[in-house]
C-alpha cells in the first residue's frame, strides 16, 4: 500500500470511519434512498462516503471492526477491476 499516513494511523479507526462501516453493514447495495441516508445520517457527500469505504478496504483496523462487510466490498472491487481490464 502506498500512502503517507504514519504507521499508528492504520491501527486506529476514527468515529466517522466506524460510523461509515456500521452504515455500510446495515445498508449494502446502492440506491437513491441510501444516498439520501448517507447525507442525512452521516453528513457526508456520497462521493466522500465511497472514497472512505475504498480506503477502509485496505486498513487492517477496519477489518477488525467489519470483516464481513469489507470482504464483500473487496470482492466487488476485484470484480470491477477485472471487468475494467477486459474492456
Amino acid at each position: 500500500m502506498d500512502d503517507d499516513r504514519p504507521e499508528s494511523d492504520d491501527s486506529v479507526i476514527t468515529a466517522v470511519e466506524a460510523a461509515v462501516l456500521a452504515f455500510e453493514s446495515d445498508h449494502p447495495g446502492h440506491d437513491r434512498l441510501k444516498q439520501q441516508l448517507i447525507r442525512a445520517e452521516l453528513e457526508l457527500s456520497v462521493a466522500s462516503y465511497y472514497q472512505m469505504l475504498s480506503q477502509l478496504i485496505d486498513r487492517p483496523a477496519a477489518w477488525r471492526i467489519a470483516p464481513t462487510c469489507l470482504a464483500a466490498l473487496r470482492r466487488a472491487r476485484q470484480r470491477r477491476r477485472l471487468t475494467d481490464q477486459q474492456m
